[in-house]
């Protein structure tokens, strides 16, 4: 049905479309033997219409030569001659549609038809001649429908040949022969039957080529489809082993957890156990001892020599420094199960803070250190726990006096309409850059050489951010080696009854992150 000229379109058209990344040279071949099946179709049907009508002919002839009719038998020869070229064309075509050789077939086929019917042309019976010439028409249309536009005249002109000069040769006197009427009607015929057969391949063409390229953008939407698809099962897929080590990673998670709160637990309970079984000793061991040095008559009146003043004073010493340690492992153990007790109300700093730079001097010994502090007059009130905001300053004091040799340790007490600052700067050995992010960590400490060798176990800064947390404050530090520190941490300010009214809730609510923290 389609041309060579269409199909050479097609591919054109086609290889613009590779080109452009659209349909793949596969799709090309395909879409060509798509045409030249339709066109092989079209050709056995014609030809196998054919086959059957040179088997009609040799029927004809086989019955007027039995009956023996006169007029008959003197085109027998014509007869066998176009039956024999029909029959032999007709295979050669159906050889050649096997080969898939459609080009050829179409040609073949049709020039034994032609010959065929110049050779039944070949005669001078008058009915012949009269209704066989319109028998070209229909095969020019019909080979025209499967050739190129050049292809369907050549045919048309073939056919013209036929028509008009097959009778011609019949004649014996070339000269005295005459065109017939019906000879130009069948020539006319040819030349329309061309026409419409050029008209209607172009219209075929067209309607085939839309379909083509609905047929090409159907393809292309299906494998995207099917591309889009495919992803979408892959990332499923990925999502599901992802889900599965989620679950995984969760279960190990939450078995993680629970050995650290088992082992959390077991800390705790052994810290707390081991600082009760060392208090009972620890209390003994101060009580002689400061019973010796501040009460002789206990001893009646009998003072202890100078060499053992020195060494039980430096008994009691230490074991009131090894008691202040006990006290805040109890501490650090309650404040992870919870069960530190917070009392927020209303607290005058003055006291506490003569008191703490009373105490700082014990700390600082002999070491030529100057204690100073820059205070506001009058000082505000803060809201807290009094026993634990002494308790912050001391440490903080602790740690100045434990890593300044010399120079100043001063107290610097701002405050502004809600919180109250407090800073402690020394002039001690400072701390390196790597040191900041474990200096509140439980039971670590920066790394110096000028480290005083009664250096606590690394619990003082830890229980300090504990118990601020506790108290609604925050504490942070600033150093860097060989030019101290200075830790400065804040307190809410006391601002009256509503303040005093939300003790409870705000002690609750200090508590929780500090559990949190822990858990």
């Amino acid at each position: 049905m389609f041309t060579n000229q269409n199909q050479g379109q097609i591919t054109t058209v086609s290889s613009q479309n590779t080109a452009l990344g659209e349909p793949s040279r596969s799709q090309v071949i395909n879409e060509r033997r798509f045409t030249d099946d339709l066109r092989g179709d079209r050709l056995s049907l014609i030809n196998q219409a054919t086959g059957f009508i040179s088997l009609g002919l040799f029927g004809l002839l086989v019955t007027l030569t039995y009956v023996g009719r006169q007029e008959i038998e003197a085109d027998a020869g014509q007869m066998l001659i176009a039956g024999l070229l029909l029959v032999g064309g007709s295979w050669l075509v159906a050889l050649l549609q096997r080969l898939r050789k459609i080009d050829e077939a179409i040609w073949i086929y049709a020039l034994y038809v032609n010959i065929a019917l110049g050779v039944l042309l070949l005669t001078t019976h008058p009915l012949t001649l009269r209704t066989l010439p319109f028998v070209l028409p229909v095969f020019s249309f019909m080979l025209g429908l499967m050739l190129d536009r050049r292809g369907r005249f050549i045919i048309a002109l073939m056919a013209i040949a036929v028509g008009l000069g097959a009778p011609a040769l019949a004649v014996p006197d070339i000269a005295s022969y005459q065109l017939l009427p019906h000879q130009t009607i069948v020539g006319l015929l040819i030349l329309f039957a061309a026409l419409l057969a050029d008209q209607i391949t172009n219209e075929l063409y067209a309607m085939t080529q839309s379909a083509i390229e609905a047929y090409r953008h159907e393809r292309r939407t299906h494998d995207e489809l099917f591309n889009k698809r495919e992803a979408l099962q892959r990332a499923l897929r990925r999502s599901e082993v992802l889900a599965q080590q989620l679950i995984a990673s969760n279960r190990a998670l939450d078995q993680a957890r629970q050995q650290a709160e088992a082992a959390k637990q077991s800390r705790g309970e052994f810290l707390s156990n081991m600082s009760h079984e060392l208090r009972t000793p620890l209390n003994a061991i101060i009580g002689f001892s400061e019973t010796m040095l501040r009460f002789p008559q206990m001893y009646d009146d009998t003072a202890l020599p100078d060499p053992y003043v020195r060494d039980v004073n430096q008994i009691f010493s230490s074991g009131r420094q090894l008691m202040h340690v006990i006290d805040d492992i109890l501490d650090l153990t309650r404040v992870d199960a919870g069960q530190l007790d917070i009392q927020l109300e209303r607290v005058s700093l003055r006291e506490i803070i003569l008191g703490t730079l009373a105490t700082a001097k014990g700390l600082v010994g002999p070491k030529p250190i100057r204690l100073e502090s820059s205070l506001p007059d009058p000082l505000p009130d803060a809201w807290a726990d009094e026993g634990r905001l002494r308790q912050v300053l001391l440490n903080l004091y602790s740690n100045a006096a434990k890593y300044t040799e010399e120079g100043f340790i001063k107290l610097t007490v701002t405050h502004d309409e809600a919180r109250i600052s407090f800073a402690v700067q020394d002039t001690g050995c400072g701390i390196a850059a790597e040191d900041h992010d474990r200096m509140f960590q439980e039971f670590q400490q920066a790394q110096s050489s000028r480290r005083d060798p009664r250096a606590g176990t690394g619990l003082g800064l830890a229980i300090s951010r504990r118990l601020l947390e506790l108290m609604n404050g925050t504490i942070r530090f600033e150093s860097a080696p060989g030019k101290g520190s200075t830790f400065t941490f804040d307190v809410p300010l006391y601002v009256g009854q509503d303040t005093a009214a939300a003790t409870p809730s705000d002690s609750q609510a200090a508590s929780e992150p500090v559990r949190s923290a822990a858990s």
